[in-house]
């Protein structure tokens, strides 16, 4: 007899915060959502840029979906776009329950394959006119980290 095979996907998504994040709050979420990541294996990294969330999941389908309908009901997000859905064979950041990278204090040119994307702002048109910008972006944060 076969296995069920679950199939690993990746999501991308941005949300700005309803309310000002400081580092409390913020060091506090990513306890909880470290734990909870890690009991779901989970994986992905967050990044926090003047008040907007942009974040990557990776995992089972079916429990990165449930925790992107938590987020999606979750009081502390507005605006929150699905950029990127997509099966995936290995994850990128498979290391992390939840990496972390607050970029206010980052020089957008400083970073390698430097755009004028994080300037105008992630959650903006930007990220959804050109989702891999989005996917680019993280991948470069995830091998500052």
């Amino acid at each position: 007899m076969g296995y069920a095979r679950f199939m690993l996907i990746e999501l991308l998504y941005t949300s700005s915060a309803t309310n000002g994040v400081d580092e409390n709050a913020l060091v506090a979420l990513l306890e909880v959502s470290r734990r909870n990541n890690e009991a779901n294996n989970i994986t992905g990294l967050l990044v926090y840029h003047e008040g907007t969330f942009m974040q990557v999941l990776e995992g089972e389908e079916e429990a990165v979906m449930r925790l992107y309908q938590r987020i999606l009901q979750d009081p502390r997000h507005t605006g929150t776009r699905m950029l990127w859905k997509l099966p995936i064979e290995t994850r990128a950041f498979g290391d992390w329950a939840m990496a972390f990278r607050e970029l206010s204090d980052v020089d957008p040119a400083r970073l390698a394959g430097y755009s004028r994307f994080l300037e105008d702002g992630f959650a903006g048109g930007a990220a959804g006119e050109d989702s891999s910008k989005a996917l680019t972006l993280m991948r470069i944060v995830g091998d500052t980290l």
